[in-house]
């Protein structure tokens, strides 16, 4: 299992391990003031497990607050073993998927999207954000390495959430973050 760590810049600390488990919401803007806004939320997500027990992409789903968010305009900072990169939302893969992979980018894949509208966000909707870790640090994550990660939305929301990899993965194809 993937625990998953949620911490605001007013050192408030959530862990939850296999699901995300979440006390009373807390969004902060820029200053860790409280900003009454509930942008995305992050309501689940898994971790692809390969053959060999490493982790090759990790997606994360998330689903509407209170207001829309638009995933095209939002950054997620990757802090995680030996590099730190700024990923920007790509399309995901259509005709030119044959194209060289780009180490700096997400893709937003609609879970449920009735209106059509990825990669805006809005009420109805649920994604999943997949970065492919073996494209952002050229191999795998592997047991006990952890990764943080910081989403900054086009309005200056900052959430950061921090993935640690367990020391056993066993056999299975995925694991709940």
């Amino acid at each position: 299992m993937i625990a998953l760590v949620f911490s605001a810049t007013t050192g408030g600390v959530l862990v939850g391990t296999g699901v995300l488990q979440q006390s009373p919401e807390r969004d902060f803007g820029r200053d860790g003031d409280h900003a009454g806004v509930a942008h995305a939320k992050i309501v689940g997500g898994s971790a692809n497990v390969t053959a060999n027990g490493t982790v090759d992409y990790v997606n994360l789903t998330v689903a509407h607050g209170t207001t829309d968010v638009d995933f095209s305009a939002v950054t997620i900072t990757w802090l995680g073993p030996d590099r730190r990169v700024t990923l920007v939302y790509r399309d995901a893969p259509t005709a030119d998927a044959d194209a060289p992979k780009r180490v700096d980018r997400f893709t937003v894949v609609p879970i449920r999207d009735p209106d059509t509208s990825a990669p805006l966000l809005t009420e109805s909707d649920r994604f999943e954000l997949v970065m492919d870790v073996t494209s952002i640090r050229k191999r795998p994550l592997t047991s006990d390495q952890s990764v943080e990660l910081r989403l900054l939305t086009g309005d200056g929301i900052v959430r950061v959430y921090r993935l640690t990899i367990p020391s056993s993965l066993g056999e299975r194809g995925a694991v709940a973050v």
